[in-house]
């Protein structure tokens, strides 16, 4: 979407305003998503040590189509190889 080093603000801006997910290992977006309880955009949040598409790819595809109707009504999706959990958005105290 731009530099690699663009703020995360502004990657999620970009996202929301387009009606895109974030796809990310990096704890930050959802921590924003948590303090701000924004309603968007979704983050899909990847938990591993291999990260590569060969390794997480069918399994996200899987996920993807599982929860397609949660990440377009907004929410945060935190998986891995086994497990995917999700909670909508915005969050509330209690979820955080």
């Amino acid at each position: 979407m731009g530099p690699s080093n663009a703020p995360d603000l502004e990657i999620m801006s970009w996202a929301k305003d387009r009606g895109f997910c974030v796809v990310t290992s990096d704890l930050d977006f959802s921590a924003i998503l948590a303090s701000t309880r924004a309603e968007g955009p979704s983050i899909i949040q990847i938990r591993g040590q291999d990260l590569s598409p060969a390794t997480l790819g069918s399994t996200l595809i899987t996920v993807l189509r599982e929860h397609t109707r949660a990440l377009s009504d907004g929410a945060i999706l935190s998986m891995d190889l086994r497990i995917a959990r999700i909670r909508s958005l915005p969050l509330h105290p209690s979820a955080t």
